[in-house]
């Protein structure tokens, strides 16, 4: 017989970590569903409210993680630290509109994503970015903030702090537009992120690209890194 002990311990861990991940999931939805009240109220005091009450919850998170005890533990409440100061950076860079109904891509979407650069730490990425004019609606918005925020973890994940480009660019049509985000960080995956991302971030993914009614296609580019289209 041998001392398995450890082994059991664990597993123990990581049935903490899936139901920690869940409720995540669970935390982000309920979220989002207040960054439409928030809309529809049309009220800057909730707003600011809100931000306030994100940046709590990710300051928590963040204290907890170094209190972890566990490298599985500690990783995922980091995901969770980062996931919820970027639903405060949504947020934020919605209320700057004072809009509560409709979102202009073309305004929205560049200083997202220069948000999302200091959320992650990723200084080292240099963005390039080149949108369309695209009105959609309050709930659209979201959902393409929430898949742009997975994809852009994703590349920071990859980068490790190394010089490199992240591109989002998107297109127009009459019923909807083509989303493509590109980045050229050497040894992109072949699944698609939807596989391949944390459970967190897969599932988001996922999540978002069926409330879009969108098709999602993901690829390695030539010679390196990821390109992503997210048609809707």
């Amino acid at each position: 017989s041998r001392d398995i002990s450890e082994q059991y311990k664990r597993e123990e861990r990581l049935r903490q970590n899936e139901a920690m991940l869940q409720d995540l999931s669970h935390s982000q939805a309920a979220m989002l569903d207040s960054l439409s009240l928030s809309a529809t109220l049309g009220r800057r005091s909730v707003s600011q409210w809100m931000n306030k009450s994100f940046s709590l919850i990710a300051d928590l998170l963040g204290v907890q993680s170094v209190k972890a005890q566990s490298d599985e533990t500690r990783a995922a409440l980091q995901v969770a630290s980062t996931r919820v100061n970027a639903i405060a950076k949504i947020q934020e860079q919605l209320a700057l509109l004072g809009t509560a109904d409709e979102v202009n891509l073309a305004e929205y979407l560049p200083g997202l994503l220069g948000q999302l650069r200091e959320v992650f730490s990723a200084r080292a990425i240099q963005l390039s970015v080149n949108v369309a004019p695209k009105i959609v609606t309050y709930e659209m918005a979201v959902s393409l903030s929430m898949i742009i925020t997975e994809l852009f973890a994703n590349t920071v994940s990859r980068s490790r702090n190394q010089d490199c480009l992240a591109d989002l660019s998107f297109k127009a049509t009459e019923e909807g537009g083509q989303l493509t985000f590109v980045d050229n960080v050497e040894g992109g995956v072949t699944e698609p992120a939807v596989r391949y991302a944390s459970q967190v971030g897969g599932a988001n993914i996922s999540i978002h690209v069926q409330q879009l009614g969108a098709t999602f296609l993901q690829e390695r580019c030539q010679p390196e890194g990821m390109c992503t289209q997210i048609t809707f």
